[in-house]
């Protein structure tokens, strides 16, 4: 009898099966990798979106400075359709939507085509650790941030807000020519 040495045709058929399993699970394994580090760039632009204009939003009075606490939304002459510079109270964002987002004077930021930005301020009172809303009015308001991009929910940020900041504020830096007894 002789003995040959090499691989048979049913060796090479197996090691070829066996090689493009395994090629085809690195290969989406590769897809995942890119989809997963995709909407992780999402998630940490989106959030800077929201922080952004949350911090911008917190910069406001507690309740408008001329129509006083009454008055809830954009007061006459706050909005002039493109920018924000005039809106002197959080609650002046109630409902406020843009895409894409622009700057608060109204410049755009680059690379942000399909994305949008929303907000959302509800009465509110802190109770028992939890910030609880209510439709009327209490010491402090909820302000709720939401970025989308194209549609998908990215990053959402809330901060509330008291009245007794505000006060506190006014004691600490007031304002000009203004006397604190």
């Amino acid at each position: 009898m002789i003995w040959r040495r090499g691989i048979s045709m049913v060796e090479v058929t197996i090691s070829m099966v066996i090689v493009s399993i395994m090629s085809m699970g690195v290969i989406q394994m590769t897809a995942v990798s890119a989809r997963t580090r995709a909407l992780s760039t999402d998630r940490v632009r989106g959030l800077a979106l929201a922080n952004d204009l949350l911090a911008e939003i917190q910069t406001k009075h507690w309740a408008d400075p001329i129509g006083g606490v009454g008055s809830f939304g954009v007061g006459a002459g706050e909005y002039d359709g493109t920018t924000r510079t005039a809106y002197n109270d959080v609650d002046d964002y109630e409902g406020w939507k843009q895409s894409p987002p622009l700057e608060i004077d109204g410049d755009p930021i680059p690379g942000f085509d399909g994305w949008t930005r929303s907000v959302k301020v509800e009465y509110a009172l802190v109770s028992g650790g939890d910030v609880v809303t209510s439709g009327s009015f209490e010491t402090g308001k909820l302000i709720t941030v939401t970025v989308l991009r194209n549609g998908r929910l990215i990053a959402e940020v809330s901060a509330y807000r008291s009245l007794a900041w505000d006060d506190a504020e006014q004691q600490a830096f007031p304002a000009s020519g203004e006397v604190i007894e």
